[in-house]
């Protein structure tokens, strides 16, 4: 599963053409092997790190102030949702998805937003955040939420369309939903 399958890339060309260059002008270096990954290789780096910077992004603006474990549901949820039925199959997809992420709102599918940490508490969340995207994409971590499990929200919230989940956790100011009648 390839995020830009579908789109032409120039990219690996370029960088292929670059690293030939490179060598001409640094002649010590042809006599160091060098290998040079195949374009699906460059592409799956590139779709791996893509994904990356859209989980970073939505734990950065969805969770920055919650435990390690508030980090890692949500994003097991986004997770979840990308190999569900009736989500798109990328966690890119899934951040991106429109009314999905109230911090998204307003902004087009394709637009990456910042995450930048301002202060010293702010790079603290920040560190944390790539910590906990890190270690979920190496699948480093015991699972908190069932493959089931959606959906989630502040605790606070009560809306029309919460009357056919139930909830399955809390962690932190989430709570975590399936809908009712499902697994668990």
């Amino acid at each position: 599963m390839i995020l830009l399958d579908k789109q032409p890339s120039k990219f690996p060309n370029f960088l292929q053409g670059f690293v030939l260059s490179f060598c001409v002008f640094n002649p010590s270096l042809v006599q160091t092997p060098l290998e040079v990954p195949d374009e699906q290789g460059l592409l799956q780096v590139y779709h791996i790190q893509s994904e990356k910077k859209c989980a970073v992004e939505a734990l950065w603006y969805e969770t920055r102030g919650e435990s390690t474990k508030g980090m890692q549901a949500v994003l097991e949820v986004i997770n979840n949702r990308k190999n569900a039925k009736g989500f798109p199959s990328t966690i890119c997809g899934v951040v991106e998805q429109p009314k999905q992420f109230s911090y998204r709102d307003g902004f087009k599918q394709g637009i990456r937003l910042d995450v930048k940490p301002y202060n010293a508490l702010e790079k603290k969340a920040h560190t944390k955040v790539l910590s906990v995207v890190d270690q979920v994409f190496k699948g480093r971590y015991k699972p908190l939420v069932k493959e089931e499990v959606l959906w989630y929200t502040k605790t606070d919230v009560k809306t029309k369309w919460m009357k056919r989940m139930k909830v399955q956790a809390v962690i932190d100011s989430h709570k975590f939903m399936s809908l009712k009648g499902e697994k668990v």
